[in-house]
């Protein structure tokens, strides 16, 4: 017989105690508890609509530094009626907990999710923190189909790494569902007046000006009646995840918010940090440079977006010309040559400082992730 595993998003299914608080502890335990009956149970567990992926694989391949541990802890009950305690509390229930690494906005968090496992052998993923900031149900959902997306693009659809014959026979293997999302529901009048494309504009105009960077893409990920959310993501991402981060539309109040960690999206800030490198850009004279701070300023993605794969190449050269370096290629040399400031210089060995170096790679890695590369005769 199957098990079945399911996310309810109405379910009222809050963070349980016991969680580990140290990645110390938590190898620990799984290693000690890598043949538990209760973690292999879910381990073993696939969705229905990936019957050859476990939970194992899928969380192992997209979660860094993944650990499972089995502890027996108090699951609370809701508030309903607002006087700040739980409205009940069950006892000794069986929890399997994984936490693992993963990137949101750029920056490495720690995930911990938790599964509740039932008298009648089914279980429910049921929390999920990231960084110690509980998500709601969506975001867990969101997830753990991320996770087996990803597993499956980077697999194919015949996956060789199915379960293992050699596992414990006792334990079935698990179905499991992904939650559909809410329906939206009608929209009143009110909330007909929203522009999402102009949400989308404004989220990402201000991902642009903050982090300096063009390559964003938007769509609206979720709504009800007083939030959208958006998520962001590079379109042109050859790395495992192409998430740049989830933000939160409040339609009663205008105001805009990182869904995962709930601080407030600054535009001021933000436009202020923009107009801070337009700036400092504007202090270099051309002078037949095509990136005239390279050897100064880090550079930004919004700093090449408007160069060719034939300029991009001179500008990563451009670097190496301003010490005089003699080029190989005769069509390098043309070209610096004919500015007004290059003084070919033999005796330079090629040695670059630390932000002419990083610059020199941040072009060429630019040029690999949009097919931008241009050979010089």
């Amino acid at each position: 017989m199957k098990k079945i595993v399911l996310i309810s998003v109405l379910a009222v299914l809050l963070g349980i105690s016991g969680c580990g608080v140290s990645d110390v502890t938590d190898q620990v335990a799984n290693i000690s508890q890598a043949t538990d009956e209760h973690v292999l149970m879910v381990k073993k567990g696939h969705p229905n609509s990936y019957p050859d992926i476990t939970f194992e694989q899928a969380f192992e391949s997209f979660f860094g530094n993944p650990t499972w541990k089995y502890f027996v802890g108090t699951k609370e009950g809701s508030d309903d009626d607002d006087d700040g305690e739980p409205d009940y509390e069950v006892d000794n229930v069986d929890v399997v907990e994984f936490t693992g690494y993963c990137t949101y906005s750029g920056v490495e968090v720690k995930a911990l999710i938790q599964f509740t496992l039932n008298d009648d052998d089914t279980f429910d993923a049921s929390y999920l923190s990231l960084n110690e900031v509980p998500q709601n149900m969506l975001m867990l959902g969101s997830l753990i189909g991320k996770a087996f997306d990803e597993y499956q693009a980077s697999h194919g659809n015949n996956n060789s790494e199915s379960i293992s014959k050699e596992e414990d026979k006792d334990v079935d293997h698990s179905s499991y569902e992904i939650p559909e999302k809410e329906p939206i529901e009608e929209k009143s009048s009110e909330i007909s007046s929203i522009d999402y494309d102009d949400l989308m504009d404004t989220i990402m105009t201000y991902y642009a000006m903050n982090y300096g960077t063009n390559s964003i893409a938007a769509e609206v990920d979720y709504e009800d009646k007083d939030t959208v959310v958006i998520w962001l993501y590079d379109p042109n991402a050859t790395t495992t995840s192409s998430n740049l981060g989830y933000y939160e539309y409040n339609k009663n109040t205008g105001i805009w918010s990182d869904s995962v960690t709930g601080e407030l999206v600054d535009f001021e800030s933000a436009a202020d940090t923009y107009n801070q490198m337009l700036d400092a850009r504007s202090t270099y004279p051309d002078q037949d440079y095509i990136l005239p701070y390279s050897s100064e300023k880090a550079l930004t993605e919004s700093d090449l977006s408007q160069l060719s794969a034939k300029e991009l190449t001179y500008a990563r050269n451009e670097i190496y010309a301003r010490h005089g370096y003699v080029f190989k290629a005769s069509e390098l040399n043309d070209y610096f040559n004919s500015t007004s400031w290059y003084a070919p210089n033999r005796s330079f060995d090629g040695t670059l400082s630390g932000v002419e170096q990083d610059n020199v790679t941040f072009i060429k890695s630019y040029q690999e992730k949009y097919n931008l590369q241009y050979s010089p005769k």
